[in-house]
């Protein structure tokens, strides 16, 4: 839970987005028009959403418990899907870096270990924010139908 509201309060830092919705999703044919082409959409759904769907209509709901068991999904995973989702936004990410940066430089002046420990942090959350970016890459968008196309050929029942 802890994680949870930390993710948000982070994405929301560097994005200016607040990413209130996941995977099941509703949207229309002009939105997955806009959307399908994104070389962002093989990094996140969400953030791709989010980043080129300018106009948004939600539906209020309310967030049930897990009707069994614990999360399966490793806290590593959990993570790495944040920074994908952080990464869709990575000029964002960049030009908030550097504003950061600045503040930094004049807030903690007179710590200067603690704001070259500060510096080093959001360096690397710069590098990895930047390095998932990377693997964004459209020609692992366009091959995706090919992957879909060896599932249903491979396996027809289960689809």
């Amino acid at each position: 839970q802890i994680l949870y509201k930390f993710h948000k309060i982070l994405t929301f830092i560097f994005t200016g987005k607040n990413m209130n919705f996941g995977h099941y999703s509703c949207l229309t044919k002009k939105d997955l028009l806009e959307i399908s082409n994104k070389k962002d959409l093989w990094c996140n759904f969400s953030g791709t959403v989010k980043k080129h769907i300018k106009i948004l209509h939600s539906i209020n709901s309310v967030r049930g418990l897990r009707y069994a068991g614990q999360s399966k999904v490793p806290i590593f995973k959990l993570i790495i899907h944040s920074f994908s989702i952080i990464a869709v936004f990575k000029k964002n990410v960049l030009i908030r870096s550097l504003i950061f940066s600045i503040i930094l430089l004049f807030i903690f002046k007179e710590f200067p270990i603690f704001t070259t420990l500060l510096y080093f942090i959001l360096f690397l959350f710069t590098l990895i924010v930047s390095s998932i970016s990377i693997n964004s890459k459209e020609e692992d968008l366009l091959n995706s139908t090919k992957n879909i196309k060896d599932v249903v050929h491979t396996h027809p029942r289960r689809l």
